[in-house]
């Protein structure tokens, strides 16, 4: 028989491989004799050779009595019942490490990992455990053969073991201690489960006491469901510090003392130092940020949850921060000691308004799907990715990668229904959804995917909610294209700042393009001032943009940053089609979700295991490291080239410079500068017949259109000659001849 050392007033074992050999009877006695105050355990399964009956239950109580009573075995009292040893018998080895039958004896079996229990003469929650027949007095007995039929006829029951929990979930102080041996490399083992008193125990690798380095005696630190943590050794040398709460703290946290309020550069990094293990403090472009999410909706409310988005933390949140990682103190003149106090305000300031927050985790994105490493590997862990700096908002229940033919299949299969213009356009949202959960993999920049239809009604917006619903769960958030530069900025900043992975653009009517977005779109940085606040910030830009249209009209130099996705139906009513594969496509999105994910995720994991073979497809300029891998994973799986998409985009920027020709031509005919209104009445009168067959061609409110015309035309370049607006109270337009045009 073998045995286990545990920590005092715990079943947790002490010591990284305490289930490969365990302690013979002589060294578990010997351990005791010298620190009595520990606890011990049976070691269960094949080495230590008995497994432990458990009877925690009156039906289980009555189960044994009716089935081994008689039976001469080892036995003692715990406080939830009576467990039982009996020999461990070799037919058992392929059952799980536990198996309850349905009369309620449970079966500690030890097979499958390392299992303990905790016997006399330990002590736990106060209560010591008492023999009722010893070892001496009886050794233990081999399980009837009843018994072990019935063991050996039960269904299969799944070995998989729970999962631990995820950092977000553990309690507060679990979280700041792991973070802190992170960031001051202090190697630590194993994060336990709470056990059943729902503590938690941090094994490390060595001794965190400076002057006192050592790897023996096991060191822990357990935390408790409070909150309250303290430290545990069984090095000789740590046993007068081990129940000190302050040589504990002081070990793992700083203490600042306040003298009149002084502030001073090494106050400030330090007080950084102690935030960076802080829960939920990360480093946004230079500005400290928390991530929030929605309450939990009511149980019968069916509206969606926002996705989870980060935002600077307010000074006053920021200060209780502080107190919570780091502890201060001023001298007390009556007391002639220093007291315990709140940070100081002006310290908290200089924090919130500093900029170089070295040590604090830097936040790159949130996502709520695994997606792709730069490596190739997966990042699908819930909390925070220190690889790609991403927080993942996922939970474990995601199935493995697929086959890229069974994965195209199975992301075509949602979009059967769709009136695509070409199969190209069915392959832009693929690669929409491709970039989505590749967009960590590749350095640089992705096009802008722009779904374009000839009418409304015929499902572009479900395409983008299609994609985000398999990306996050929900249906996309959607922005109006701002008109102005300084409104497209200020969002932009909103939304870089908030960490979230997308930005869709729904329903731009008016021309679309600039040089605000399309800076963002090719810059790896966006720089900007925050919103009610007197500070910048220099942002990462991972977005992938979106964008929703009817016969869209882009600029020139957004067709070359645009992979188009149209949609083209000659339904008189297409919101009135019936007949789909998928009648609530939404629905099944969202129930199927999880493989889906994958599936996208697939196409690109799979084409970097491949080698990535090349595809020799033509360059798309500004894109290239997103071309190398999303597109040509897109082709090395046998779809059509995404890019082929631009040819209808570069012939409507075509049409539009003729239009813009025409209509420059039509000015030219009045002769002189003249206002929008004045032009139409000229062009009436027989004055200038090609602005005429402008204004026939044109739809709506003819004086609305022109000017929308005018203004999108503005300053652009065609036959050396552009359009100008006075900046007078009654704008004048007029042509004019550029020089070396």
């Amino acid at each position: 028989m073998k045995y286990v050392l545990c920590y005092p007033d715990s079943k947790q074992p002490i010591g990284k491989n305490w289930g490969k050999r365990g302690l013979s009877e002589d060294e578990m006695k010997a351990a005791l004799a010298q620190n009595p105050h520990l606890n011990c355990g049976i070691l269960l399964g094949l080495i230590s050779g008995v497994i432990d009956v458990e009877c925690d239950s009156l039906d289980a109580t009555e189960a044994y009595e009716r089935e081994l009573a008689g039976v001469l075995t080892p036995c003692w009292q715990s406080t939830r019942g009576k467990h039982y040893q009996f020999l461990y018998d070799d037919r058992l080895a392929d059952l799980p490490a536990v198996v309850k039958l349905p009369n309620g004896l449970e079966f500690r079996l030890g097979n499958d990992k390392a299992a303990q229990s905790i016997c006399p003469p330990s002590t736990v929650d106060g209560v010591k455990r008492e023999w009722i027949l010893s070892p001496e007095q009886c050794p233990p007995a081999p399980l009837p053969e009843s018994i072990i039929n019935e063991l050996l006829t039960l269904p299969p029951v799944s070995k998989k073991r729970a999962a631990i929990a995820a950092p977000e979930t553990r309690n507060a102080t679990v979280n700041r201690l792991i973070r802190y041996c992170d960031h001051v490399g202090l190697a630590y083992y194993e994060v336990t489960d709470p056990d059943a008193e729902g503590r938690v125990f941090i094994r490390l690798c060595d001794c965190p006491f400076k002057g006192n380095p050592h790897e023996d005696g096991a060191p822990v630190l357990i935390v408790f469901p409070d909150g309250v943590w303290r430290f545990y050794c069984l090095h000789a040398k740590c046993q007068s510090m081990s129940g000190k709460t302050a040589a504990i703290e002081e070990a793992f946290g700083p203490v600042f003392p306040v003298i009149d309020a002084k502030l001073n550069e090494a106050t400030v990094a330090q007080t950084i130092q102690a935030l960076s293990v802080e829960p939920n403090t990360y480093n946004r472009g230079g500005t400290l940020v928390e991530i929030c999410s929605d309450a939990t909706t009511p149980k019968l409310c069916l509206n969606d949850n926002a996705a989870p988005r980060a935002r600077p933390i307010p000074h006053p949140t920021l200060r209780k921060r502080i107190a919570t990682c780091a502890r201060f103190e001023k001298w007390d003149g009556r007391a002639k000691k220093p007291v315990p106090c709140p940070p100081p305000q002006d310290l908290v300031s200089a924090v919130y308004e500093n900029h170089d927050y070295a040590g604090v985790p830097v936040l790159t994105g949130i996502v709520s799907t695994p997606v792709l490493r730069a490596d190739g590997s997966i990042a699908n862990k819930p909390g925070y990715d220190a690889k790609t700096g991403l927080y993942l908002d996922v939970d474990d229940d995601y199935p493995v990668l697929m086959d890229p033919t069974d994965a195209v299949k199975l992301l075509l299969d949602i979009v059967c229904d769709f009136p695509f213009a070409s199969e190209a356009h069915r392959s832009g949202w693929v690669a929409a959804l491709v970039t989505l959960v590749s967009r960590a993999a590749f350095a640089g920049s992705a096009p802008l995917f722009l779904f374009d239809a000839n009418r409304s009604g015929v499902g572009k917006g479900l395409l983008t909610d299609l994609l985000t619903m398999i990306f996050e769960g929900r249906k996309a958030n959607r922005y109006d294209f701002p008109g102005g530069t300084d409104e497209l900025r200020k969002l932009i900043t909103t939304v870089a700042l908030s960490a979230m992975p997308y930005c869709l653009f729904d329903n731009i009517k008016d021309r679309f393009g600039g040089a605000a977005i399309e800076n963002a779109m090719t810059t790896g940085r966006w720089a900007d001032r925050i919103l009610g606040a007197n500070r910048a910030v220099d942002i990462p830009l991972q977005l992938v943009w979106l964008g929703t249209s009817n016969n869209a009209s882009l600029t020139g130099d957004m067709v070359r940053r645009t992979c188009h996705i149209r949609l083209n139906t000659d339904h008189e009513n297409p919101s009135e089609r019936t007949g789909f594969q998928h009648p609530n496509l939404l629905a099944h999105v969202k129930t199927h979700r999880r493989a889906l994910a994958m599936a996208a995720l697939s196409i690109p994991a799979q084409y970097i295991a491949a080698g990535r073979p090349a595809q020799n497809l033509t360059e798309w300029g500004s894109f290239e490291n997103w071309s190398g891998l999303v597109r040509n994973s897109i082709a090395w799986v046998g779809l059509p080239d995404p890019g082929d998409t631009r040819e209808m985009l570069a012939e409507q920027a075509d049409d539009d410079t003729s239009q813009l020709q025409q209509l420059i031509d039509g000015w030219e005919e009045l002769k002189t500068p003249a206002t929008v209104g004045e032009a139409m009445t000229r062009a009436h009168a027989g004055q200038a017949p090609t602005l005429l067959e402008i204004l026939d061609s044109l739809s709506g409110n003819p004086n609305h259109a022109l000017g929308n015309l005018l203004r999108n035309s503005r300053g652009r370049v065609v036959g050396g000659r552009k359009l100008e607006r006075s900046n007078t109270t009654r704008p004048m337009w007029r042509v004019i001849a550029v020089q070396g045009a």
